[in-house]
């Protein structure tokens, strides 16, 4: 199956030497060293960050302590005002009666005092009873006015105090804030960074399972040939850009079947139609068996010849033209895009061992 890619056509399958398994899993390796490093930068930053949002909490909790101290106080100088004032209205009252009852009493002038009274001595005393009362009375009065002014004066400037400090109490708590939500997004980057570390690993070990898997099934390669025959594509009509098809019948790599030309569906698509009339279009080198099979053919384990062969692991596979089973039970496969050394898109014919393809589709 051909994917377009700029000019070119990427490549439709690939087996262990055709395929970079170690440029891919450098790749990769690349990119997990960098997400580690980009890990522990956010790892560093938020660390940072939570010693400064430990140290406004502290901050603001230090001042929610002197705010609930300073509202104690308060609530004692209200209670003081609130004494003073009762304590005002109670004097007045006992003033008002000693006054009144003295004037009652007493409803008479100083001559008439004087006039009424047997002696200079009673005089003088009667007379002192009235200034005394009258210079209590200013004096008490006087005391109670300083007393709540005092304590008035006290209030507002705690109110001020108070005021100040649940000003700085806010502006710590949007502090707070505002640091808190670069943590929590700083810790989420931590945690996305973590995450690519992990599939990147996974993505390491799945590629060297592959590698060591195909390794194990080209480890019995006997290199027949490299006669190509009659495929109509090759180096002057179809030339390789690395693993990549360019040129073809289309001038962007394509076969004119669906294909990247010298690409190995290519060339057992081609085989086939050439051994038995069926030119197959079936994408993906590991999309081969599965698609035989909702096609109606048969897809077996045993191998035959004039059947196709198919590796079935991803991400692209690789199908190869069975010529013959051997005598040993080895089979004869004709081949494009396996690099025995002599570079992409190149033609082989191998004697292989029977595992080394999943599947097998009979034509």
């Amino acid at each position: 199956m051909l994917v377009g890619v700029s000019s070119v056509f990427v490549i439709a399958s690939s087996p262990v030497n055709a395929r970079d398994f170690e440029a891919e899993i450098q790749a990769k390796q690349n990119e997990l060293n960098k997400y580690k490093t980009q890990a522990e930068s956010a790892a560093h930053q938020a660390a940072t960050l939570q010693e400064a949002v430990d140290q406004i909490v502290a901050q603001k909790n230090q001042i929610q302590t002197q705010i609930d101290l300073n509202n104690i106080k308060m609530a004692q100088l209200k209670q003081q005002i609130k004494d003073a004032e009762e304590k005002l209205v109670k004097l007045k009252s006992i003033l008002a009666r000693a006054i009144i009852n003295n004037y009652l009493n007493e409803q008479v002038t100083p001559i008439e005092i004087l006039a009424s009274s047997t002696t200079i001595s009673e005089f003088t005393t009667r007379q002192a009873q009235q200034d005394t009362i009258k210079r209590q009375s200013k004096s008490i009065a006087d005391d109670v006015k300083r007393t709540k002014e005092d304590l008035e004066k006290q209030k507002k400037e705690l109110e001020h105090i108070l005021s100040d400090q649940e000003a700085k109490r806010a502006d710590l708590a949007g502090k707070e804030a505002e640091q808190t939500s670069l943590l929590t997004f700083t810790k989420g980057q931590e945690a996305e960074y973590q995450r690519l570390i992990t599939q990147r690993q996974s993505e390491i070990d799945s590629l060297r399972e592959q590698q060591a898997i195909l390794n194990g099934r080209y480890g019995n390669v006997s290199i027949v040939d490299t006669i190509a025959g009659d495929y109509p594509w090759n180096n002057s009509n179809c030339p390789m850009w690395g693993m990549l098809s360019t040129g073809g019948a289309d001038g962007n790599g394509g076969d004119g079947h669906g294909y990247g030309c010298r690409q190995c569906a290519s060339y057992a698509a081609w085989r086939a139609a050439k051994e038995t009339g069926i030119y197959v279009s079936w994408g993906n080198a590991n999309m081969f068996d599965d698609r035989a099979k909702s096609a109606g053919f048969e897809v077996k384990k045993t191998p035959r010849a004039k059947s196709i062969g198919v590796m079935d692991f991803e991400p692209y596979g690789h199908v190869v033209w069975i010529e013959a089973v051997n005598g040993d039970g080895s089979v004869r496969a004709a081949q494009y895009n396996y690099n025995y050394g002599a570079g992409w898109g190149m033609f082989s014919r191998m004697d292989m061992p029977a595992s080394t393809y999943d599947w097998y589709i009979y034509f």
